[in-house]
């Protein structure tokens, strides 16, 4: 039997953009085409869609979930529906997608310009949402989600018990400024400053006394600034240096006269550039990993295989206790190609491929790059196995 593909492995682009996740998650419709959307939002991770139903439930009710609830910050997960199979997209915030399930490279194409029409389509739709003021001056809606002060309002971060996550970077208010201020020292003793817009604005940095520079490495958690004045100190006794302070201030976010809580029409576009467009044909694929399977036609003695291939110092694995096929693995190498035996004397630079052969006679092939990279294992595979017939066929 000739081998069939069972699923492959791309990645595309959608060249220079930026996209805002959120808006791909909370306001893609859910349909005949795009099953189920996956996405961080604040500090939860929602489900829509095909990932609520059985499937799910299912899933939940194994002791190792195949759903995985904790998400990339910069990442949507969908499922869709392409010529009838359903394929696992991963969109990232620069336009990257990695395509899983697809049964050939058209299915990609299909699934990434159907899901950048799907997501034009948010162009011109708003939602109403409502915003307020905490007691920070800091614009958020009822997911603890971070808006900018400047219009239009959008999605910076979020608030997480009293730090707010801005840029994927944990920020507190700054006594001084207002503004948002990283947690973590950056290089210098420096501490980035952002403005209620997340524009980075400046720094703040611990200027240390003479001979004063062991106590701040000793541990820089006990080392704490006076708000009133800006002295550093350490311990809270032993004075080690003052605070100093280098920003924009004409960037620096005024107390908004808007009212406490206010409605606005938040705009659902996802992509960062209002005039972005994809030209036909310019996306381009990448095969990553592509699965095939197929039959020897004859019931096979599992433990003979692994004899026969040992003795011909192929790489190969049985543990029936915990699977019940034999794995073995071809190791490709442009440099001393020698019937896929890895003969590498430091580290190994070949590629893998890995066959699954099982006591029916089925085999399932894994991590091929290509179609010709199929047919010159595959063929192989079947003339070692035709050299060996008659030890392992199983009676």
């Amino acid at each position: 039997m000739d081998p069939r593909v069972s699923t492959m492995t791309v990645t595309t682009q959608f060249p220079n953009c930026e996209l805002e996740l959120i808006n791909v998650g909370r306001y893609l419709v859910i349909d005949e085409i795009i099953l189920g959307i996956k996405y961080s939002q604040g500090t939860l991770n929602v489900l829509k869609g095909r990932y609520l139903t059985a499937h799910y439930k299912k899933a939940k009710d194994k002791k190792d979930s195949h759903i995985n609830r904790r998400l990339f910050y910069n990442q949507v997960s969908l499922v869709m529906n392409v010529n009838g199979n359903c394929v696992n997209v991963k969109l990232f915030k620069n336009g990257s997608i990695h395509i899983t399930g697809c049964k050939n490279v058209e299915d990609g194409h299909v699934a990434a310009y159907t899901l950048y029409n799907k997501l034009i389509a948010l162009k011109g739709v708003c939602s109403r949402i409502t915003l307020f003021k905490n007691e920070d001056n800091v614009l958020m809606d009822r997911d603890n989600l971070v808006y900018t002060h400047g219009v239009p309002h959008k999605i910076i971060g979020h608030k997480q018990n009293d730090r707010y996550i801005i840029h994927k970077k944990d920020t507190v208010i700054d006594h001084k400024t207002g503004m948002f201020i990283n947690v973590t020292p950056q290089k210098e003793r420096k501490r980035l400053i952002y403005n209620l817009d997340g524009e980075m604005i400046g720094y703040s940095k611990i200027e240390l006394l003479n001979n004063r520079v062991k106590f701040y490495k000793k541990d820089t958690n006990i080392v704490k600034c006076d708000g009133s004045n800006d002295l550093v100190y350490f311990k809270d006794s032993v004075l080690i240096g003052r605070n100093g302070y280098v920003y924009d201030e004409s960037k620096v976010n005024p107390d908004s006269i808007k009212p406490s809580s206010f409605e606005v029409d938040y705009d659902c576009y996802p992509f960062s550039d209002p005039a972005y467009t994809l030209a036909k044909d310019e996306l381009r694929i990448y095969i990553h990993c592509i699965n095939v399977y197929f039959n020897m036609e004859m019931m096979i003695n599992r433990q003979r295989l692994v004899n026969e291939l040992t003795q011909r110092k192929y790489f190969c694995k049985y543990t029936p206790e915990y699977y019940t096929g034999v794995k073995l693995v071809y190791f490709f190498n442009e440099l001393h190609n020698t019937n896929y035996i890895c003969n590498c004397t430091t580290k190994c630079t070949c590629t893998k491929v890995t066959f699954l052969i099982f006591q029916t006679g089925n085999v399932l092939g894994t991590g091929f790059r290509s179609t010709d990279q199929i047919k010159a294992a595959v063929d192989h595979f079947k003339n070692l196995m035709d050299t060996i017939d008659c030890k392992i066929r199983k009676n």
